[in-house]
């Protein structure tokens, strides 16, 4: 798939190019985004691959100004929270291998001719990968669960 083309490509761009090209904004105007867009940014992130096809993300999508406030204090007091015009709340799910998530992910399995004993196997080993506190599963730094993008 690539990075949607801008007016100024002529090709669409890998995603190393995409990464040594990306720049950071240093304001918003705080124009509305349309919800065709947002809905495209959303489902980017809903169908992206994730270990063991949990998906362990909820996106929030804050327009509210005074919501917004809020939302700036918590994301260290940074301006561009209140000056875009949607911002887009990733929250992680940290329980999403003791949740419904998993039991859905191996009944789906199951479907498709895994056995209980396999399906137990992959239950065993996601427990274990996610039983560690965040970062400690591969002996990183911890993580953070949340983390806020300006659209």
């Amino acid at each position: 798939m690539g990075i949607p083309k801008m007016q100024s490509q002529e090709r669409e761009l890998t995603l190393s190019e995409a990464i040594v090209e990306r720049r950071s904004t240093p304001s918003f105007d705080g124009s509305p985004v349309l919800d065709e867009v947002l809905k495209t940014i959303l489902w980017s992130g809903i169908e992206a691959p994730s270990s063991f096809n949990l998906q362990p993300w909820r996106f929030i999508v804050v327009r509210d100004a005074q919501q917004k406030r809020r939302l700036r204090e918590a994301a260290m007091g940074q301006s561009k929270v209140e000056e875009a015009g949607p911002i887009i709340v990733c929250c992680g799910d940290p329980e999403a291998s003791r949740g419904t998530s998993l039991e859905d992910m191996l009944a789906e399995a199951t479907k498709h001719g895994f056995t209980q004993e396999q399906n137990q196997t992959a239950r065993e080993t996601i427990g274990k990968a996610f039983s560690a506190e965040p970062g400690e599963t591969f002996g990183l730094t911890p993580s953070h669960a949340v983390w806020v993008n300006a659209t």
